[in-house]
């Protein structure tokens, strides 16, 4: 739910994607895409005469419903190869599919209705009753995934999605300085957030640094797609006690161990380096030396010891 990452490509044109903006709106790295276009045969891109791929709507909703497919432990072969009737029995069928709880449908209606300072207003009014955990664990993820499954379903427009997601992201930046400024606030320790190269799933982030500043751990805040050197650059610049990086379904992996392994012997042996997010583990051994948070309720216990 990222807006678009310039890419260095033309500019889409008529409702048309370029790859990285195809990958900052579904969490699927570029590279991802491209192996899956070869192995699998899909999405197979409309080609420009400069050469450059080119993704449409219904390459933007077939990638979305395979990223959650995936992320109930179907693997992408058989998604891809998949009819659109396949995947919604598919999805349908899926356990853990969630019903939208009923505190967001209004926020669901400030979407379609582009009310931007109802939309705001509904979310600062639920975080001044809720824990922040409570905030994004039983209002944000809830409403970022009931938002995606209202796109792919063709309920929403991609132009409500945007709107949405750059909504949720103001509102948490906003709340996560409110946290940080609060007079009585105590520093506990410092963390940088980020996340590894060709990873452009960016709002995990943000709300790992709300759950941060509100347990006492002020953040340094990288953004997403950001090379290994820099992180540990940053660390070291601002003497940290922690480096916090969010792994995607989609880019978890081999890959994304190796580079981890790699930032591992990079940084200081007194600075944690703690890996969260759908992608951060799955079904592969854990590094040595790697805390993992997979989850917002374990990333607060880990805040909590520190």
């Amino acid at each position: 739910m990222n807006p678009p990452i310039p890419t260095g490509e033309p500019a889409a044109e008529d409702g048309r994607y370029s790859v990285g903006e195809l990958a900052a709106a579904t969490g699927i790295a570029p590279g991802t895409l491209r192996m899956w276009e070869q192995r699998y045969g899909a999405p197979i891109p409309v080609r420009l005469p400069s050469g450059h791929r080119r993704y449409t709507d219904d390459h933007m909703r077939l990638v979305r419903r395979v990223a959650e497919a995936m992320a109930h432990g179907h693997r992408p072969g058989k998604l891809l190869r998949s009819s659109e009737e396949e995947l919604d029995l598919l999805l349908a069928s899926s356990p853990g599919v969630e019903e939208t709880p009923p505190e967001i449908a209004p926020w669901l209606e400030c979407v379609r209705r582009y009310d931007e300072h109802g939309l705001q207003e509904a979310m600062h009014g639920a975080a001044a009753t809720l824990t922040p955990l409570e905030f994004l664990q039983t209002r944000v993820s809830p409403f970022v995934r009931a938002v995606g499954r209202l796109w792919s379903d063709g309920k929403l427009d991609v132009h409500h999605e945007h709107f949405a997601s750059q909504t949720i992201e103001t509102v948490l930046r906003s709340l996560r300085t409110s946290l940080r400024e609060r007079p009585d606030r105590v520093v506990r320790g410092r963390i940088v957030l980020t996340t590894l190269p060709e990873e452009r799933h960016g709002l995990g982030l943000l709300m790992a640094a709300m759950l941060c500043e509100a347990n006492g751990v002020h953040t340094h805040l990288l953004g997403t797609d950001t090379p290994l050197d820099e992180i540990v650059a940053s660390a070291r610049e601002h003497s940290v006690d922690a480096v916090g990086v969010g792994v995607s379904l989609a880019s978890g992996g081999l890959r994304a161990d190796a580079l981890l392994a790699e930032l591992r012997a990079s940084l200081p042996d007194h600075t944690t380096l703690m890996v969260g997010g759908a992608g951060a583990l799955g079904k592969r051994r854990r590094l040595k030396g790697v805390t993992y948070c997979v989850d917002l309720v374990q990333l607060e216990r880990w805040l909590q010891s520190i």
